[in-house]
Formats: C-alpha cells, structure tokens, sequence
C-alpha cells in the first residue's frame, strides 16, 4: 500500500486511505480534553513508525562483514591495482558468468528488503522534502544510508568484474547512489528520476546476474550472433567513473524517449501476461503473442542499437547494445521458451529504464 495522496507510475498503486468527511466531523466534535489526546497519540505513533524505519536501517547496513572473501576485499584495492575488466574493449555480450555476482546478489537482497520494509516502491516520489511527514522522512534517510552502503561495497565488484559493460553498470549505480544522497536534504518532483535510475542499475545488475545464474544466458547466448565492436570503447580508469550517464553528452535522449515509449506501448500486452508455463504448454493466444513479440523485440533491439551507435556516449551505446542482446536472445528463446528466459527479458528491460530515466533526469 502506497502513503496517502500517492500518484500512480513507477511507484505504485494511489492509496484511498485517507480519512473520509464523516471522520473529520467526528473527531472535531469530540471534547477538547479528548482531541487534545488523540493529537498526541497521532503524533506519537508518527514518531515511533520513523523511529522504527531507522532502527531498521540501522540494523541492515550497520553489520560488519565477514572478512577473507576476495570480493568483499576488493573495495580496499589501490587505485593502481589493475582491474579484472581493463583488457575488455571488444563488444559486448550476454553475461554468462561473472564472479561478482553472488557478492552482488547478497548486497541487493539487503537493500530490496530494506525498500520493501519502508514501502519505498509504493511512495509519491512528487512529493517534495518540505512537505514530508516524519515517516516519509525517516524513509528517504533509510534508503539514503542503504544507498551509500550499497556503493561502498560495489566499490570492489568495479575492480573485480571482467565485463566491461558489468563494471560500467556498478559505476554507474555508484554514482547515482551518490547523487540520490545529494539531492534528499531539498528533493523535488523532479529528482524521482534520480531515484528511478538508481532502482533501474539495482534491478540491471540483478536481472544480469539472476539470467547468468539460472542458466539462461548460457543457454542462449550461442543463438545470439555477435554484436559490432564498440564505438569508442571506455578503457578502465585507475579510479572509479563518478559521472552519471548522462552528464556530459545526452543526445541520444531526443530520439531515444520516443522510441522507448512506443516500444513499451506496443509491449504491454506481453509484459502484463503471465508466462510462467514453457513454450510447450502454451496456448494458442500465448503462441500468437510470443510470435508478436519476438518481432517487437528484434525491431527494438536494433532501432536502439543503431541510435546508441551515434551517441557518442559510450556507456549508453554499452548499455543500449547489451539490452539489444538480451533482447534478440529472448526472441530467439520463444520456441523453446522455458520460465527462466524471462530473464532476459528482464535484463534488457531494466538497461532500457536506466537509459530511460538517466535522460528524463536531464530534461
């Protein structure tokens, strides 16, 4: 259930959960002596729920980790240290395996759990920080300090991925974590798409690894044919890349939000089915839209990609081309579709979000 007066979107459902005119009339005829205990109650439960959200927080981000463990090492590299990724400059690919991936699912799991408790995904992002009750504050000053402690730790998986395009993805949570915490003390309406890239890199870097771990990208990825070299590969630096994607040069954001729009427009009656049941158990409907929706996919897939090519933005080209990957390996899977494929799909949407919102941040 979102907060009271909660927009639909991205964030949620409205809720209805606002006292009704025959509750107000009730409570202001009541006596003062007893409206004045009901303020205090009010405001006391107002008090202890932001206290809870922090102590929440509190005990999900403060526990020390264990030590010993490569990956969790990796945040107290030097800066010399060569990273796993640095000769990667060649395309990119489905990621079939990647050594950052449990440490990364464990750091995700926190945060999501921590969001979930906090109702962060059933909020009003438009509500601006002056107008926020002790509740939704204690909730952005959670999710702040889970942000930081989420970059922290990724700070190692930059250095330890070998996939370029994996340590980009990492890099680029990093630095819209960072500026997510910037912008909490004045937040405006507009700094929801802040927060939506932030979510979108968590929900890339999960649905890359969850499709690398079920077996799926394997699996597929030899139907896929290489994709072109980039561009202008980004080479690793000796220190992490704090620029958010869009920062120095969104001139794919023109054409590119069009486009996305009509893409996710035409996808909705896929993207709202349930394809839990393998190709083999498919109805003839869900056949029709499995064939409906390969064809949108590869139309997407290359209609992005070619437009990511003349960016001059090397991270969005990576970013846009891998999801125009996992696109046509989902295409290609139809026929012999199996529930975990929806992975793929899955990947290529949270890279087309983080695209998505990184422009509308800029706009």
């Amino acid at each position: 259930m979102s907060l009271p007066g909660a927009a639909t979107g991205d964030e949620g459902e409205p809720d209805d959960a606002l006292p009704s005119e025959g509750a107000a009339d009730s409570i202001a005829s009541r006596p003062p002596s007893r409206q004045r205990k009901l303020t205090w109650l009010l405001g006391a439960t107002s008090v202890v729920v932001a206290i809870v959200l922090a102590v929440v927080a509190s005990m999900l981000f403060s526990r020390q980790r264990d030590a010993g463990d490569t990956i969790r090492e990796a945040a107290a590299i030097t800066p010399d240290t060569r990273w796993a990724s640095a000769g990667d400059m060649g395309a990119v690919s489905l990621v079939t395996d990647d050594p950052t991936c449990a440490e990364w699912t464990r750091i995700s799991a926190a945060l999501v759990d921590l969001q979930n408790r906090v109702l962060w995904f059933d909020r009003d992002g438009s509500i601006p920080a002056v107008e926020w009750s002790p509740e939704q504050a204690a909730m952005y000053t959670a999710v702040a300090r889970a942000m930081g402690s989420v970059a922290v730790q990724t700070s190692g998986l930059v250095r330890a991925t070998p996939h370029r395009v994996m340590r980009e993805v990492y890099e680029q949570l990093i630095a819209y974590a960072q500026e997510l915490i910037n912008r909490i003390p004045q937040y405006q309406a507009a700094d929801i798409e802040v927060t939506r890239t932030a979510d979108a890199l968590v929900g890339a870097a999960s649905s890359i690894c969850g499709a690398a771990i079920s077996g799926s990208a394997q699996a597929r990825a030899p139907l896929t044919a290489a994709a072109l070299p980039p561009s202008n590969p980004l080479p690793a630096s000796i220190g992490l890349n704090r620029r958010t994607l869009m920062a120095d040069n969104p001139s794919i954001c023109a054409e590119w939000a069009p486009m996305s729009t009509n893409y996710r427009s035409s996808m909705a009656d896929w993207s709202d089915a349930d394809w839990q049941a393998p190709a083999v158990d498919w109805t003839y409907d869900q056949q029709s839209a499995g064939d409906a929706t390969a064809s949108l996919n590869t139309g997407f897939a290359d209609g992005s990609e070619q437009l990511s090519r003349r960016s001059n933005n090397p991270i969005a080209e990576d970013f846009a081309v891998l999801s125009a990957q996992y696109l046509r390996a989902h295409a290609l899977a139809l026929p012999t579709y199996v529930p975990a494929d929806r992975g793929l799909a899955d990947a290529a949407a949270n890279l087309t979000k983080v695209v998505d919102h990184a422009c509308a941040a800029v706009v």
